[in-house]
C-alpha cells in the first residue's frame, strides 16, 4: 500500500511532507512509510508525522516504533503523537495533510453485550453513552448514512474511519487505507462509496480473501485502497491476491459505466473478461422481478426443539441437510403441528436453499426441491411457484454455474438471503426451455451424481441467459473450485 502511495504521490525534493495516521496503533504503517520514502530517488527536506490513538500505552509504543524508523532517514522527521479520539478531532485540521495512511477500527459502537456488565444500570449507562457517540458520528459524517451492519443501533466504525481519513487530506493529497472487503460492494456502503469516488480517484484497490488469514488467523477478507484527490485521467487497477493466483483489471470507462449503474460497486476477485460478463448479465431482469416466484422463509428455529416430535406428517428440515439437488436422510426430525401452525407453503412443493454460506465456501448457492409435507427452518430460504415446471427450472438456474457466478456479485455476507437473491439477474424462460429444463432437473433429482445431466442443465441455463459457449466457459472457470476459490463484490 505504501508503495502504491509513493507511485502516485508527487514527491518534490526539499519539500515538507505532512503525513498522518489517525488510528495509528503500534505505528507500523507510519514506520513503513518512512522506510519506503527513504529508498526513493528524491527525498523531502522534512517529514512531519502526526499519529493519534485512544490508548496511551499504544501511543507510547507507536512513538518508539516511528522514531526508530526515522533514525537513519535521509531527511528530517518531526514526530507528533497524541492520545485522542480521531473521530472528535478539531475540524480545523481537515485538509491539512499531504498523505493519510491508516487502518481504522473494524469494530462497532456497541461491541459489548449486557452480560459484560455487573448490573443493569451499568449496561444502561453504556447504552446511553454509545447512543450519544453514535449521534456525534452520524452528525459529523453524514455521508456514511449510519452504516448499520452490526445489529440494532450499532455503527460500523471502519466506514467512519474512511470518511475521516478522506477529510484530513489536502485537495492535492492522497490516502491509503485498509478496510473490510465489504466496503467494495455492500449496499450499506453505497452512499459512502459514491462520496469517495466523487471526490477521489481510485488509483488501486488490492483484495485479500479470508483464506489467506492475514489477521492473526482470523477469517476476514480485506482490501486496501489508494485514493488520490488529484482528479485526472490516469487509470487505476483492482488487483486480487487469490490463494492460487493473482487477477486484476483496469478501471476504464467500460468499468465505470457498469459501476455507476450498480450502486458504485467495485468488483474484487475478477478478471477483465469476467467483468464484461457481469456487465452483460446485469442488463437482464432480476429474480425479484419474477412475479410468479415468491421468495421468503417458513419458520423460526429459535427453541425449535419445543416444536418437534417423534412422528408427524411433516418433516422438519434445516439448512445443513441441503446440498445441490439433495436432502440428507441422516437426520429425521418432525414438526408438531399441534404446538405451532404449519405454514401454507409446507403444503406444496418448494425450492429451498441454504441460508448460511461463508464467503470462503467453494459454492455458495445450494438448493434442492422439497415435496409437500416438509417444513423449512429459517436456516433455509424458500421459493414457491404454482407452476411446477417453473419451480424446477428455478432450481436448475439456482444450482447452475451462471447463477453462482452472478450470485457472488451480491453476496457480501455469510448469508444467502432472499433479498440478495432477488437482485441476481434471472432470464425470461420460453415454453420450450421450461419444458427441457424441468425434465432435466427431474432426472438430476433422481440421480444428483449424473455429470452429463449437470452439464446439460448448465448449457440450458446459458441458453436462457443468451450466453455463448465462451461466455459460459468464463462463468464455469470463475466458479470452478479447483481454480479461483473466492470472488466477491
Amino acid at each position: 500500500m505504501i508503495g502504491d502511495i509513493m507511485q502516485n504521490f508527487d514527491l518534490r525534493q526539499d519539500s515538507v511532507i505532512n503525513v498522518i495516521d489517525p488510528f495509528c496503533g503500534d505505528g507500523r504503517l507510519i514506520a513503513a512509510f518512512l522506510t519506503v520514502l527513504a529508498t526513493a530517488n528524491n527525498h523531502p527536506k522534512e517529514v512531519v508525522v502526526t499519529a493519534w490513538d485512544i490508548d496511551e500505552a499504544i501511543i507510547n509504543a507507536a512513538t518508539e516504533t516511528i522514531c526508530e524508523a526515522a533514525t537513519d532517514a535521509p531527511f528530517e522527521v518531526v514526530v507528533n503523537t497524541q492520545v485522542m479520539d480521531a473521530f472528535d478531532c478539531d475540524q480545523a485540521l481537515y485538509g491539512s495533510f499531504d498523505i493519510c495512511v491508516t487502518n481504522p477500527p473494524w469494530s462497532s459502537t456497541k461491541s459489548l453485550k449486557a452480560n459484560a456488565f455487573a448490573t443493569k444500570d451499568e449496561y444502561e449507562a453504556y447504552q446511553t453513552l454509545t447512543n450519544a457517540y453514535g449521534r456525534l458520528l452520524t452528525e459529523r459524517y453524514p455521508e456514511v448514512k449510519g452504516g448499520k451492519s452490526f445489529g440494532a443501533g450499532a455503527l460500523n466504525l471502519s466506514r467512519f474511519g474512511l470518511a475521516l481519513a478522506l477529510r484530513l487530506v489536502k485537495e492535492s493529497g492522497i490516502c491509503g487505507i485498509v478496510m473490510p472487503s465489504s466496503l467494495a460492494a455492500d449496499t450499506s456502503s453505497a452512499v459512502l462509496r459514491r462520496s469517495m469516488l466523487d471526490h477521489f480517484s481510485l488509483r488501486s484497490l488490492h483484495y485479500y480473501p479470508a483464506e489467506l488469514k492475514l489477521f492473526a488467523g482470523a477469517d476476514q477478507a480485506a482490501i486496501y485502497l489508494v485514493l488520490d484527490a488529484n482528479r485526472n485521467d490516469k487509470p487505476g487497477r483492482v488487483v486480487s491476491h487469490l490463494k492460487s493466483k493473482t487477477v486484476d483489471y483496469a478501471l476504464d470507462d467500460h468499468f465505470w459505466n457498469y459501476s455507476l449503474t450498480n450502486g458504485w460497486i467495485i468488483p474484487v476477485g475478477y478478471k477483465e473478461e469476467e467483468i464484461r460478463l457481469i456487465e452483460k448479465l446485469s442488463l437482464m431482469p432480476t429474480l425479484g422481478s419474477c412475479g410468479d416466484i415468491t421468495l421468503g422463509r417458513e419458520v423460526d428455529e429459535t427453541r425449535i426443539s419445543e416444536r418437534l416430535c417423534d412422528r408427524s406428517p411433516y418433516r422438519f428440515v434445516k439448512g445443513f441437510m441441503v446440498t445441490c439437488y439433495r436432502l440428507s436422510d441422516n437426520e429425521k426430525w418432525y414438526y408438531d403441528d399441534s404446538k405451532s401452525p404449519i405454514p401454507p407453503s409446507a403444503m406444496s412443493e418448494k425450492v429451498v436453499w441454504r441460508d448460511v454460506s461463508r464467503v470462503s465456501q467453494k459454492k455458495r448457492v445450494k438448493a434442492t426441491l422439497l415435496s409437500s409435507g416438509h417444513v423449512a427452518g429459517n436456516s433455509l430460504g424458500v421459493a414457491t411457484c404454482t407452476d411446477p415446471k417453473k419451480l424446477r427450472a428455478l432450481l436448475g438456474v439456482l444450482n447452475s454455474s451462471v447463477f453462482e457466478f452472478m450470485a457472488r456479485t451480491v453476496l457480501t455476507t455469510n448469508h444467502v438471503s432472499s433479498g440478495m437473491l432477488k437482485r441476481v439477474p434471472y432470464p425470461n424462460l420460453s415454453d420450450d426451455l421450461l419444458e427441457k429444463m424441468s425434465v432435466v432437473v427431474d432426472e438430476i433429482l433422481a440421480d444428483p451424481s449424473d455429470s452429463s445431466m449437470l452439464a446439460l442443465i448448465d448449457d440450458l441455463v446459458a441458453e436462457a441467459y443468451d450466453l455463448s459457449p465462451d461466455e459460459l466457459g468464463v462463468a464455469q472457470e470463475a466458479v470452478n473450485p479447483d481454480g479461483q476459490l473466492v470472488m466477491e463484490l
